[in-house]
């Protein structure tokens, strides 16, 4: 195989990832522990034996952490 330098590299090469989402360090999805019902009360699932997964709403189940918005 022949490498490339210059500007094929990036041809060849995937770009580097970047950071890993610091909510579900990069797996893209996240445990839910408890629920907060409407009346404000929280039920924690583990206590009922349930193990729930859920896409990561930081990342957007992407791993990788979200660009920060810029405040003017």
């Amino acid at each position: 195989m022949t490498y490339a330098i210059g500007g094929e590299a990036n041809h060849y090469q995937p770009p580097d990832p970047g950071p890993e989402c610091s909510w579900c360090d990069g797996q893209g999805t996240v445990d839910v522990d408890r629920v907060t019902t409407v009346d404000g009360t929280t039920q924690k699932l583990k206590e009922w034996g349930l193990a729930v997964e859920a896409p990561c709403p930081r990342c957007d189940s992407t791993g990788e952490e979200p660009k920060l918005e810029r405040e003017i």
